[in-house]
């Protein structure tokens, strides 16, 4: 069974972007247990998650707001190099972590980050994830070639990575809960168009 490490950006000192009412961290790891569970169900590929508490239902994240304690000996989620070394460890197939975008003027649309020339198959995962959010109906802001660090790390391990972007944090369609399910129901296609399932 293939193994896909989901990853939760912003863990640590920063919860990331956040609005008045809206925090990038807590609606992440909401998306992450959400594909978690689908993919556990579906029983075809199988979860990882890093940077999330598989203990605490995501509901209660979004009520508290609040950081989750990680392992003790991890030293901390928020260490990119921690993240990155955890999915390397349990051996995942691909990676992918969850943000939300933000610009200091209103902006709204999709994109996914891989890194700078990558590999075939990094490649093929910001593909088959920039062609299946594409049902988000926002605009499509692109698959996007850039060294953020996670993705290096984990390129340097031969792991196809991608940093997922479905919005800009002001957007009101993250509010809908229909429009959220419908990005978590895409990236799990997109995961299965990519292992070829």
């Amino acid at each position: 069974m293939k193994k896909v490490g989901i990853l939760v950006g912003h863990y640590g000192s920063g919860t990331g972007a956040t609005t008045s009412e809206k925090d990038e961290w807590a609606l992440c790891c909401m998306d992450a247990i959400q594909l978690s569970t689908l993919l556990t169900r579906d029983g075809i590929v199988e979860p990882v998650l890093i940077g999330v508490n598989r203990n605490e239902h995501p509901w209660d994240l979004v009520q508290k707001v609040s950081r989750i304690s990680p392992p003790s000996f991890l030293g901390g989620w928020g260490n990119i190099d921690i993240r990155a070394a955890w999915a390397i460890r349990e051996g995942v197939d691909a990676a992918i972590e969850f943000h939300i975008n933000s610009h200091r003027t209103p902006v709204e649309g999709h994109e996914v980050f891989i890194r700078r020339a990558p590999g075939p198959l990094t490649r093929r995962l910001g593909q088959c994830l920039i062609n299946k959010m594409e049902c988000l109906r926002n605009s499509n802001r692109g698959l996007k070639h850039k060294s953020f660090r996670i993705l290096r790390k984990l390129h340097a391990a031969d792991i196809p990575a991608a940093i997922l972007e479905p919005a800009f944090l002001t957007e009101d369609s993250l509010d809908s809960t229909e429009w959220r399910d419908k990005y978590v129901s895409a990236v799990r296609t997109a995961l299965y168009h990519f292992f070829h399932l």
